[in-house]
């Protein structure tokens, strides 16, 4: 995995710069279980290199305000549930499992601050790790967002989170082991 090559920095005042960076020419692949294990290990052996020091203090910020007020109340809702096309994707057994989760985000909040933090990508879905098509990587990760350190595993996490996994399987079809089980992830 790399990041893009910088071509140039232009900075323009103290507090905004230009970077010019690398039009990657990606791969026309296919995104299988086996290149979502891969995108879920190689960024954070990337982040693993970068040892942050303190917490995550705009993670706290982000789950105390946003999802309470905005995501939360919209996924407990039943009649999201019923809508024709979260039907054909969820089953029940998400829905319980992100009620279980949505009751237990601050108990999830405080055990990820107490893990070691490093520099992480915060959204590494398929559409920012790009497979280059001259082979010099298996991964370019573009668009790193969270400039914040965060717990470790943290990078790993959204990648399996993202709405693009609907290319890899159906939640109903998707073996067991991709299906993680809340008490298991909550503990």
């Amino acid at each position: 995995m790399r990041l893009p090559r910088l071509y140039r920095l232009d900075v323009l005042d103290d507090d905004r710069l230009v970077m010019w960076l690398e039009d990657v020419e990606q791969a026309p692949v296919a995104w299988g279980l086996d290149r979502y294990h891969r995108a879920a290990r190689l960024p954070g052996e990337l982040a693993a290199m970068r040892p942050a020091q303190g917490s995550d203090t705009s993670l706290r910020t982000f789950v105390t305000n946003i999802p309470p007020r905005l995501m939360i109340p919209a996924l407990l809702d039943v009649k999201v549930w019923r809508h024709p096309l979260i039907t054909l994707y969820a089953d029940e057994r998400l829905r319980e499992d992100i009620a279980f989760l949505a009751g237990r985000i601050h108990t999830i909040l405080q055990a990820l601050e107490r893990l070691p933090h490093t520099g992480v990508h915060g959204d590494t879905s398929p559409q920012n790790l790009l497979v280059p098509a001259d082979g010099s990587a298996e991964f370019v990760a573009v668009d790193w967002s969270w400039n914040s350190p965060g717990a470790i595993g943290s990078t790993s996490a959204s990648s399996s989170s993202d709405g693009s996994t609907t290319a890899c399987c159906r939640p109903r079809s998707c073996p067991p082991s991709t299906r993680p089980s809340p008490t298991a992830t909550a503990a």
